[in-house]
C-alpha cells in the first residue's frame, strides 16, 4: 500500500454516496434462507465434477478454492435475481477469480480470461445453471405475484432513500458549524 492512499479516508463523506450498499442488503433480505442438506450438496459438486470428501477446486480457474462466489449475483440491475444464498448459486472458487468476477455474469468472466479450457469449463456451469434455474424467484416473478408487498417494499425503500438524504443534509449542516473548531481543519 501507498501512503498517499490515505487521501481516500480524508474525503467528505455522505450517506446517500453508500446507497448501493444500502439497495443490496434490501434486496438480499428477500433471498429465503435454505438448510444445509448433504444430498443436495453431493449433487452441486457431481454437476460441477467435484466431490464433497476432495479439496474443492474454483469452477473458474482449477486452482485450489478459498470461498464460495455466487454464481449469479444477489443482486442484478439494482433488483433481486431469485438466486440469493442457495446451493445451486454457489460455487468453490478461488479468492482471486472471486474478486475478479465480481458482478459480471460468470460466462463473460471466463471468456474474458480466455482460458484454454474454457469450452470445458462453460459446459459444467452451464449444467449447474440449468439446475439452478429451478430454483429461481426474481424480483419480476415476486413483484407480478404480490404487486401490494412489492410497492409496499419499494416505498419504503424510497422513504429510506429521502430519510439518508436528509441525514446528509443535517450532517453537512453540522460539519459547516463546527469547521475550523478542530486543530487540523
Amino acid at each position: 500500500m501507498r501512503y498517499d492512499t490515505i487521501t481516500k479516508y480524508l474525503r467528505e463523506h455522505r450517506i446517500i454516496s453508500r446507497w448501493t450498499t444500502f439497495n443490496n442488503s434490501f434486496q438480499s433480505a428477500l433471498a429465503i434462507p435454505e438448510k444445509y442438506d448433504d444430498a443436495k450438496a453431493a449433487e452441486a459438486l457431481s454437476i460441477l465434477g467435484q466431490q464433497v470428501d476432495d479439496e474443492l477446486e474454483c469452477v473458474y480457474c482449477g486452482a485450489p478454492a478459498a470461498t464460495w462466489d455466487h454464481l449469479y449475483n444477489n443482486v442484478v440491475e439494482g433488483r433481486f435475481s431469485g438466486y440469493g444464498n442457495r446451493m445451486f448459486n454457489l460455487v468453490p472458487a478461488c479468492r482471486t477469480c472471486n474478486e475478479r468476477k465480481g458482478a459480471k455474469h460468470w460466462r463473460k468472466f471466463l471468456e474474458e480470461e480466455r482460458r484454454t479450457d474454457l469450452e470445458a469449463r462453460i459446459t459444467v456451469l452451464t449444467n449447474f445453471e440449468a439446475r439452478s434455474n429451478r430454483e429461481r424467484l426474481g424480483w419480476k416473478e415476486i413483484s407480478a405475484e404480490m404487486p401490494d408487498l412489492a410497492n409496499k417494499y419499494d416505498q419504503l425503500q424510497t422513504d429510506l432513500r429521502t430519510l439518508l438524504s436528509k441525514l446528509d443534509k443535517t450532517a453537512q449542516q453540522i460539519r459547516e458549524r463546527i469547521r475550523g473548531r478542530t486543530v487540523s481543519a
